[in-house]
């Protein structure tokens, strides 16, 4: 963890200025577990990632607290082999408006306005506390429709958008979910037109 914020901010507005792919580590404890993609950008306390899973493709986008962060690695063999296949597939990323002082917000207003579904962490729990859509946002206020492992509805839920340690948005995870959850729909949908 990083308490030296000179450092660390220094270090992560050089990685935006150059486009330089950083591995983000969060688990002190097994550093076999990290993150890695370009910062897209920081505030005091958050960070936003397009995120880039191990085979080079783009893989959504990451919102993490700076103080949850043990390592950041950059310019090393393995970054260097991601940027490569990244930059060999030509993936095109969706582009974020990132301008409020609390950055998972507009991680998630991203995900309201396009009907992205997000997994977030509350309270460094180490688990997805909520996974599913955004509902509606209003104060530090998020209301999400839940969808379960099996892209199944599963209630609703309200949380307080300053308890979020973790939130990804538009990952291959989410987007099976998605996926799953658009499929049932659909089924449901023609099931009730048949009747």
């Amino acid at each position: 963890m990083f308490n030296e914020k000179g450092l660390i901010n220094e270090t992560l507005q050089e990685l935006i200025n150059s486009k330089e792919i950083a591995v983000i580590y969060t688990d002190d404890e097994d550093t076999s577990i990290f993150s890695i993609g370009y910062i897209l950008a920081y505030s005091e306390d958050e960070i936003i990632v397009a995120h880039i899973d191990v085979f080079g493709n783009n893989d959504g986008f990451l919102g993490k607290k700076i103080y949850n962060i043990t390592k950041l690695e950059y310019k090393s063999k393995y970054s260097t082999k991601i940027y490569k296949l990244n930059e060999i597939r030509k993936n095109s990323s969706d582009s974020i408006s990132l301008h409020n002082e609390f950055l998972f917000l507009d991680l998630m207003l991203y995900a309201y306005k396009f009907k992205k579904i997000v997994s977030i962490e509350l309270f460094n729990s180490g688990i997805d506390d909520a996974v599913g859509y955004i509902v509606s946002i209003e104060g530090n206020s998020a209301k999400i429709k839940i969808v379960d492992r099996y892209g199944e509805y599963d209630g609703e839920m309200i949380i307080n958008i300053k308890d979020i340690t973790d939130i990804a948005c538009d990952t291959n995870y989410q987007k099976s979910l998605d996926l799953l959850f658009q499929h049932q729909n659909q089924k449901c949908i023609k099931q009730t037109k048949e009747k």
